[in-house]
Formats: structure tokens, C-alpha cells, sequence
């Protein structure tokens, strides 16, 4: 049984890399979804039962620590693993948004080996 993935980001450039990034890892990949920002993803939310969250930090309208807190804050939402990728690497930031449950952080630009690791480690070796 797949993962059922959400990308998070206003930048339809970087969610068709992501995306395509995701393909070309070596997961077993049920469906993947997009939002162009928080209100879009929480409407996914609502529609889809997701597995795994990537998540971008600088966006219009709610940003990704926003978006965070009200996913942690959500008991329907607050298990989905999180993971930032983001260009921001301020470490503050990070260290923040981990404290606050975010599983790990990806820095733009990444190579897909990346992605696939780093998912791996946040929802198991078996996908």
C-alpha cells in the first residue's frame, strides 16, 4: 500500500519538481497531490487521506510555519509526518519548526536520492 504524498508550495515550478522528484525515487507512491498554499491544502486535507507532507516555508498568504501550526494543532491532521523543503535554511528556523513536530528539513535545490532518503526515514524503510 502506497504513500499518499502532499506538496505544499505557491511556486508551480518548484511543486512540478518535487512531484517529479518523487517519481523518480524508489517509494512505493499511491497518489500525489498539490496545493498552492495552506487553504488549498487544508481543502486536500479534507478530501484525501494524505500519508506524508512537503512543505515549503516562504509562501504568500499562510506560510509553512503557519501552516504547521495549525497542523499540529488539528487532531485530524497532527500525526502526518512534515517535511520542510525550502530554500530557507536559516537554522533558527529549523531547529523552530522541528521543536514545533516538523520530522526533517530539505534544502533547495535537492537531488531526488535526497528526497527519497529523507522520506524513507520519516515514514519507514518499506515504501
Amino acid at each position: 500500500m502506497g504513500l499518499d504524498i502532499l506538496i505544499i508550495d505557491d511556486s508551480a515550478t518548484a511543486r512540478k519538481a518535487i512531484r517529479k522528484s518523487v517519481g523518480m525515487a524508489p517509494l512505493d507512491i499511491a497518489g500525489v497531490h498539490e496545493a498552492a498554499g495552506g487553504e488549498e491544502a487544508f481543502d486536500v486535507l479534507d478530501a484525501e487521506e494524505i500519508d506524508l507532507i512537503l512543505l515549503d516555508f516562504h509562501m504568500d498568504g499562510m506560510n509553512g510555519g503557519e501552516i504547521v501550526d495549525r497542523l499540529i494543532g488539528d487532531e485530524t491532521t497532527c500525526q502526518i509526518p512534515i517535511i520542510m523543503i525550502s530554500s530557507d535554511r536559516s537554522e533558527d528556523r529549523i531547529n523552530e519548526l522541528k521543536e514545533k513536530g516538523v520530522h526533517d528539513f530539505i534544502g533547495k535545490p535537492f537531488k531526488p536520492e535526497r528526497l527519497a532518503d529523507v522520506v524513507k526515514e520519516t515514514v519507514g524503510n518499506d515504501v
